[in-house]
């Protein structure tokens, strides 16, 4: 029995995800996104054929022989060397999930301490006005509390911050693996983000929105909003239908070609369920009365 949806109600990412959840039992999807998808989720099994196989091609006008030249030169001179084949491996092989131990980072110890880095959240949430609560969430969310941890796209330290955002905060690379100054970069983001959307009032939905732009970039948020604007919905507020909605539907050519949008695709399942997740163990903390 083949289930068609309407349009809007889910991606092929997302209904790739209820499969590795086992929300569903199958669906179909293109290979090059199946593969990814694999890097995830390492329980979905992709290799079930239903079309055959298809060769991949470039693209250019009709009038562009020399277009098309240089592309094959490049192709014809890349396909072996180690850089491609490392960003093959970046894309299609390694890794981009969780840790397969499903934790939550809820454990509070008897004296009252989320993680051995709580007096650096403190600090530097006094600094900057922000819940040293929040900060530790989202360190967890980031890295699971590891100050050694490396992501497959290059993010570094507790707070997983990437290395152009360390340059535009003129903070040193080596310096993120240090968990004072990976916590300290992060918080000063976060606060700099804040004020970028201080045209949200409601405390809680301008949060939400500053999450989402920790985790996707700020570009995508202003995107989001831009769409809620154009939809009828409301560009200050996350919840109900409106910015995190527009963030889960940047993943679908209709909203991120747009001329409203400036930054294109994106995986805004991922970064609407990195809010839900900070927000839910961050308002944990705050109701066992963690301070």
């Amino acid at each position: 029995l083949i289930k068609s949806i309407k349009e809007d109600s889910l991606t092929t990412e997302e209904l790739i995800e209820k499969v590795a959840t086992s929300h569903i039992r199958y669906t179909i999807a293109d290979n090059a996104l199946a593969r990814l998808s694999k890097t995830y989720y390492k329980n979905l099994y992709i290799s079930t054929a239903i079309g055959f196989p298809q060769h991949s091609y470039w693209l250019v006008r009709k009038d562009a022989p020399q277009l098309a030249s240089a592309v094959d030169s490049w192709f014809s001179r890349h396909v072996r060397s180690r850089s491609y084949q490392a960003i093959y491996k970046r894309y299609f092989e390694r890794s981009k999930g969780p840790s397969p131990y499903l934790t939550t980072g809820r454990c509070i110890g008897k004296d009252g301490r989320i993680s051995p880095f709580d007096h650096l959240f403190k600090k530097y949430g006094e600094r900057y006005q922000l819940d040293w609560r929040l900060l530790a969430s989202i360190a967890y969310q980031e890295s699971k509390f590891d100050p050694k941890a490396v992501s497959w796209a290059g993010a570094i330290g507790l707070m997983q911050l990437m290395p152009k955002t360390a340059g535009m905060l003129d903070v040193s690379l080596n310096s993120l693996l240090d968990p004072d100054m990976n916590i300290m970069t992060a918080a000063r983001l976060f606060k700099r983000l804040d004020g970028k959307l201080r045209s949200a009032k409601n405390r809680e939905q301008r949060t939400k929105m500053v999450l989402a732009g920790f985790n996707c970039g700020i570009g995508h948020v202003f995107d989001a909003r831009a769409l809620s604007r154009k939809y009828g919905k409301n560009p200050n507020r996350w919840d109900n239908g409106n910015v995190g909605h527009f963030i889960i539907l940047k993943s679908q050519p209709k909203y991120y070609e747009d001329p409203v949008c400036k930054k294109g695709y994106l995986r805004g399942f991922e970064t609407a369920e990195f809010v839900t997740d900070v927000w839910t163990r961050y308002q944990y903390y705050v109701s066992k009365g963690v301070k």
